[in-house]
């Protein structure tokens, strides 16, 4: 019957998140979620990660099955197995929402490096896989991967959370100028944030130290 062909046909889709290719696919992937996937669970509340996290597995999915059908020759059937396509998602809204984190890596020794560039080597590296896909036929589950990116960014877009990313460094940033003495500065970004949030209590107090902290200046001299 037609239904369970259809039944069959969607719990591969879920199914197939499941499954790895091996142990090091396996680790690869749990070791991106442990890296991005907190944050991002926090952003986004522990519901709306799980139903994100699947909604960018079945985008990458998709992105796999377009290709696959449309830009390569009949035959071409690689399995697509793994949970990298969700994970790629949860990239693609760090790289909205933590545009400005840094990663601690362990290389040689311990490291921090700029999420910006970690990511963007990351999506280098795929888009250069992908492109040789489809000469080589081979490794076209990269496709999937930059579904779930592009799913996780525009996401991450829709979702205003480059705006909440933008308002929380600008907060920081007023913090930091207020402790370095740059009183105009941090004044004027916290200015700038209640214009947005008129009724926020944090950049209030904020402000009040700034000022605080500029009358003992100007007593001082």
């Amino acid at each position: 019957p037609i239904w369970v062909d259809i039944t069959e046909y969607v719990a591969t889709v879920f199914t197939s998140m499941a499954l790895h290719k091996n142990a090091v696919h396996l680790v690869v992937n749990v070791t991106y979620l442990w890296l991005f996937g907190c944050l991002v669970e926090d952003a986004l509340g522990r519901a709306e990660y799980l139903l994100f996290y699947i909604g960018s597995g079945i985008a990458g999915m998709l992105a796999y099955i377009a290709v696959v059908r449309y830009l390569l020759p009949p035959g071409v059937d690689e399995p697509a197995v793994g949970a990298s396509a969700a994970v790629a998602g949860i990239l693609g809204v760090f790289a909205i929402r933590f545009y400005r984190a840094r990663i601690k890596m362990l290389l040689i020794v311990p490291v921090a490096l700029s999420a910006q560039w970690v990511l963007g080597v990351w999506v280098g590296v795929q888009m250069a896989l992908a492109v040789a896909s489809l000469v080589s036929h081979t490794g076209t589950g990269c496709w999937s991967h930059i579904g779930g990116f592009l799913f996780g960014i525009a996401s991450g877009l829709l979702m205003r959370l480059g705006r909440e990313a933008d308002q929380e460094y600008l907060f920081e940033d007023a913090r930091r100028n207020r402790s370095q003495r740059n009183l105009r500065r941090a004044a004027r970004d916290l200015g700038e944030l209640l214009r947005d949030n008129p009724l926020d209590p944090q950049v209030y107090l904020e402000l009040a130290r700034t000022f605080y902290q500029a009358g003992q200046i100007e007593a001082a001299g």
